[in-house]
């Protein structure tokens, strides 16, 4: 699975199931390019969305990995000026959640929504998940 995210002419895709990827596609050249930028990069993970913000930064959050059953909650965020990822290590995390979140934006702030570990409960709206980039803190309210 993958998410894809436009920025100018290049169109950034994220994803892997098994292996994780990060590439760019620049539409004016019509060229691919994989972008490399060592160890620090989500590992594969399916059924993935993502979003950008503040112009320079994508973030992609939770999703399951090689299993159904392997879960997790984290936000990486990739800064498009220097081609690398950033873990977001928020003080109290979030439930797990995988397949279905959807981020929205509203003054820098993401919010997300999904479907809980047990694949049938969804995250609803008296219990948010809040990213806020200016302060970088990922907090759950219920």
């Amino acid at each position: 699975m993958y998410s894809r995210e436009n920025n100018n002419n290049l169109v950034f895709f994220f994803g892997g199931d098994n292996n994780s990827f990060t590439h760019k596609y620049d539409i004016s050249k019509q060229q691919w390019a994989d972008v490399t930028n060592g160890e620090n990069q989500p590992t594969g993970r399916s059924d993935i969305s993502c979003t950008k913000f503040i112009n320079r930064l994508i973030a992609i959050f939770a999703s399951y990995f090689e299993r159904e059953d392997d879960i997790k909650n984290d936000l990486w965020i990739f800064n498009l000026l220097v081609l690398t990822w950033r873990l977001n290590k928020a003080p109290n995390a979030s439930p797990d959640i995988q397949s279905y979140h959807a981020i929205t934006l509203s003054d820098n702030t993401m919010y997300f929504g999904g479907v809980f570990s047990d694949n049938e409960t969804f995250l609803l709206l008296n219990n948010v998940m809040l990213y806020f980039n200016r302060i970088d803190l990922l907090v759950f309210i219920h």
